[in-house]
């Protein structure tokens, strides 16, 4: 999850301090430590999350928050100079709604296939998948946020390696807050 989200903002889209940034599924896994690395860079952030998890998001350091139920995304201005898509499918049309031109989307789930990456380049938005890779200086500089508390991770719950279905149940259910841990 950390790796995840310092990959994307830091080594691919090199987040800097001024920048708007939208960050999709804010309450998630790798949403929630994205807000904070982001917030960190000195970037405005905002979150998507359910209304319910509004305060969590904010609480995280996120400037803004938009509940992703029945929002109007063709209405929104197209501000935001980087957009984190941890959900994929329908939500990478949200997300090229919003980037502003010569903004940048990243897609972690899903990837952005041919027709979504032309249709990113033709409103002037540079759109692309990235997959984590092992990195041990990427490692050390995550492990430092953590020493100093600039990152936060938040634990949903515990399971068991007993409990790993029912864990990945709950992952799959779309409304865990934070990341699951599956330990012996």
């Amino acid at each position: 999850m950390a790796l995840t989200a310092w990959q994307a903002l830091v080594s691919n889209a090199k987040v800097q301090k001024g920048q708007k940034v939208l960050i999709h599924a804010a309450s998630g896994g790798v949403g929630h430590i994205a807000v904070q690395i982001a917030k960190h860079l000195g970037a405005t952030v905002v979150g998507t999350s359910s209304a319910k998890n509004r305060d969590f998001v904010l609480g995280l350091g996120a400037d803004g928050h938009i509940d992703h139920n029945g929002y109007d995304w063709g209405a929104h201005p197209r501000e935001f100079d980087f957009v984190l898509d941890t959900i994929g499918g329908e939500n990478i049309d949200r997300s090229l709604e919003v980037t502003k031109e010569g903004g940048t989307i990243i897609s972690i789930p899903t990837g952005l296939n041919e027709e979504v990456t032309a249709r990113a380049a033709g409103k002037g938005v540079k759109g692309y998948f990235i997959l984590v890779e092992s990195n041990g200086g990427d490692m050390e500089q995550i492990a430092s946020f953590l020493e100093q508390g600039i990152l936060r991770p938040h634990i949903f719950k515990t399971y068991g390696f007993d409990q790993v279905q029912e864990a990945h149940q709950q992952q799959e259910t779309g409304r865990t807050v934070g990341k699951i841990v599956v330990r012996p």
